[in-house]
């Protein structure tokens, strides 16, 4: 397990968790979407997550997705688009 460390000091294991084509990857075994929802739609929360304790993603804070797979929830963050 991966531990990641939310903006506001939550902590959750995750089993992967890394960025590909600019949206950030989770998979997270033992939440349901109604948590995952708490969770990963507060950008606040989700503004600064840290991994291994020296690798920060910052502003992934649009929920794109959440599902439910092999028991595992996989989230799905984007940087939020400004114009």
């Amino acid at each position: 397990m991966i531990e990641i460390t939310l903006n506001d000091n939550t902590k959750i294991n995750t089993i992967f968790c890394g960025v590909s084509d600019n949206i950030l990857w989770m998979d997270i075994p033992g939440m349901t979407i109604p948590e995952g929802v708490i969770i990963f739609s507060n950008s606040e929360k989700t503004s600064r997550i840290i991994l291994y304790e020296n690798l920060v993603y910052e502003e992934y804070t649009k929920l794109i997705t959440l599902s439910l797979r092999n028991e595992r929830l996989q989230v799905a963050l984007q940087k939020e688009v400004t114009t």
